[in-house]
């Protein structure tokens, strides 16, 4: 799906404006790098809760999904192997959020600083 900005499609010049009687032209791209960290952080969670589930990758391969799922028989005695896995997801989405907005600042022409 493509978003035309002014009636143009993305990665093409749309006038910006004129400059000494001459249209000056900027150009646009759809950034498809910070699509990725969006797609990133929707994979993190989704494979995540997958595994909480029992659907995801199998024993006895580690993840933070499957730690959590195992965790539940311990969570009396040893609360940290839960809470553990739980708040390392919770900071890899949020830390992947960060750069993704972080190069969003620094990259698209149309932020306003």
């Amino acid at each position: 799906m493509a978003v035309f900005l002014f009636g143009f499609p993305p990665g093409l010049a749309y006038p910006q404006g004129t400059r000494g009687g001459a249209i000056t032209f900027a150009l646009y791209q759809e950034p498809e790098l910070l699509n990725t960290y969006i797609g990133t952080q929707t994979a993190l969670i989704t494979e995540s809760g997958l595994n909480y589930l029992g659907f995801g990758v199998q024993l006895p391969t580690p993840t933070w999904g499957n730690m959590l799922r195992n965790a539940q028989d311990q969570i009396i005695v040893a609360p940290w192997t839960a809470i553990f896995p739980g708040v390392f997801i919770f900071f890899a989405v949020i830390a992947i959020n960060y750069v993704g907005d972080g190069l969003r600042d620094a990259l698209d022409p149309r932020h306003v600083r």
